[in-house]
């Protein structure tokens, strides 16, 4: 350990004998040797979630069990937090290893402290409490295999035990989360998991969804076998998720969980949850409201964090679902190679609720895939279903890419050489013309994320020639939506981003597209301060060149 890491330790020790909470040691992710936990991370939603159940075991003055020593940030926060009467039992075995501080017998605030009990056991197994004076809370802190995880919990159940909390909630511990949802009602952090024995709790409506900013869970035992989490960004989707949570109900695929997270909206949804989840009693449902607006990105990655399927299926929360897009998807996936299935989707009118057009692959898109890709993105999230696989692989979204998230999602799953699957059949109706629908201004910056995505993964294009018709395509189109429209808030035009986007496009071939020729345009309409005079020429050539087919048959020689 650091001089600088055992001087934090040491200061957190001091303030845990003068009854104040840790201060220092959460910022100790990045200790080397043995004083590293590993991918244990212990964020601030976490510590206000240990702090939670604290608090309200020790009104009780019932006494504390801590098994294992895998973290002393976790001791320490259970130390600060505990009524300085209430007994605290730390039992630890002699295999577990014990970091971020060395020997938890020679952890400075246990000496002198008589309500700190110590016990060193052979093995954990076999562990069992005193049903005379039965613990309140029982915190695991060790990793163990699921069969004796299991026998814990089952000798705490019987004890008495009201609550029983352990690291571990996460996608990538699958055994450890099937034991734990095996009991009724379980809340989570961001990587712990809790338990309630004997007070189970549900959603209310009229109150916060829990003691810290963390979500709530109902689940039941479900084998993660075949199981597909939908996810469900929301924001302001009051009046069209109801429609969704129908579509959802009626899915003749039954082994599903929903992910609802809310993307701090005005107005929120979590009755409607409620009612959901009462109409759904054997499937698993998370509602989680966000403290702040961060976008669809950020509140999809919320939920693909706290997915336990095997599969994830995306649903935007106005769009529809037919009954049988799940089993579709699921056999398509399941009885194939591939990694990823997606169809076209149905773009309807949201006051009509009449079909407009098929937004989806053609069979010359479809016969140049992934090339195709690069010239648009046909792939609609509410039409797609992955492999858990696929986010272990490729991670979550970039929260840093703003409209157009899902396509540079797609092209990084082509990078990472995942197997794409198409679905000829529609099952998915994207509502169009409502409030929320993008407007012109917006739809420049869908071309600016476009042409940024696919000049960041152009390497993936091996034909030279197609590389640089289509990427200065797409550059040429943003610039002229940046320089052809007035900047305002809403749709963020620059003339400058315009100009570099045309560079840009002359630094690939500036030749393409006359690039060349209009970014001394630009440049002298910038200078000379006569934007605003020229728009209409920028906003011509805009509509122009973006509906200029690409003829994929001359141009993919290397499909």
């Amino acid at each position: 350990m650091s001089k600088n890491a055992l001087s934090l330790r040491l200061r957190d020790a001091w303030r845990v004998l003068q009854g104040k909470p840790i201060k220092y040691t959460s910022s100790l992710g990045g200790l080397k040797g043995n004083a590293q936990t590993s991918n244990w991370i212990l964020s601030k939603a976490d510590e206000l979630f240990i702090h939670g159940q604290i608090e309200t075991i020790s009104k009780s003055k019932q006494p504390i069990i801590v098994i294992g020593g895998k973290d002393s940030r976790l001791l320490y926060a259970v130390v600060a937090w505990k009524d300085k009467s209430q007994v605290l039992d730390i039992v630890i075995d002699q295999a577990s290893n014990f970091n971020h501080g060395g020997n938890v017998f020679a952890l400075p605030f246990i000496e002198n402290d008589e309500s700190i009990r110590l016990h060193n056991v052979v093995d954990l197994s076999g562990l069992k409490f005193c049903e005379k004076s039965p613990p309140g809370l029982v915190i695991l802190n060790q990793e163990l295999p699921a069969p004796m995880l299991e026998e814990i919990l089952e000798h705490a159940k019987n004890a008495g035990c009201e609550s029983f909390l352990g690291w571990g909630y996460s996608t990538q511990a699958h055994a450890i989360m099937q034991v734990v949802h095996k009991h009724l009602t379980v809340e989570s952090s961001d990587n712990l998991w809790r338990i309630e024995f004997s007070k189970p709790e549900k959603l209310d409506p009229n109150e916060s969804t829990s003691r810290s900013p963390c979500p709530q869970l109902r689940v039941i035992s479900d084998d993660r076998e075949g199981l597909v989490s939908i996810v469900i960004p929301a924001y302001e989707s009051r009046p069209y998720i109801q429609e969704a949570f129908d579509d959802i109900a009626l899915q003749t695929y039954k082994n599903w969980e929903l992910l609802v997270v809310e993307d701090a909206a005005p107005n929120s949804i979590v009755d409607l949850v409620v009612a959901f989840q009462q109409k759904v009693p054997h499937n698993r449902v998370v509602f989680h409201r966000k403290e702040h607006n961060s976008g669809a990105s950020s509140t999809r990655n919320v939920a693909m964090k706290m997915a336990q399927g095997q599969y994830i299926s995306f649903l935007d929360s106005d769009d529809r679902w037919l009954p049988d897009h799940l089993s579709r998807k699921v056999n398509l996936l399941s009885q194939s190679r591939a990694d990823i299935v997606y169809s076209g989707v149905d773009m309807f009118d949201s006051d009509s609720g009449r079909s407009e057009f098929i937004w989806g692959p053609n069979s010359e898109e479809l016969d140049h895939f992934p090339n195709s890709l690069f010239i648009r993105n046909f792939i609609q999230p509410s039409g797609v279903l992955i492999r858990q696989s696929v986010v272990e692989d490729v991670g979550l979204f970039d929260e840093s890419i703003f409209l157009v998230e899902d396509y540079d999602y797609w092209l990084r799953s082509v990078r990472q050489g995942k197997i794409f699957v198409y679905d000829p059949k529609v099952t998915t109706r994207y509502r169009k013309n409502h409030a929320s629908a993008s407007t012109t201004g917006r739809m420049v910056l869908c071309y600016d994320g476009v042409a940024r995505v696919a000049f960041r993964n152009g390497d993936l294009l091996k034909d030279v020639e197609f590389r640089k018709h289509v990427l200065t395509k797409h550059l040429v189109t943003a610039a002229f939506g940046h320089l052809g429209y007035a900047q305002s808030s809403h749709n963020r035009c620059s003339p400058k981003i315009g100009y570099d986007l045309l560079k840009l496009a002359c630094s690939i071939d500036e030749t393409k597209w006359d690039a060349k020729r209009w970014a001394h345009r630009a440049w002298l309409a910038m200078n000379s301060g006569t934007i605003p005079a020229v728009r209409g020429i920028f906003r011509k050539q805009y509509r122009t060149v973006r509906h200029i087919p690409v003829d994929l048959n001359s141009l993919c020689k290397a499909a």
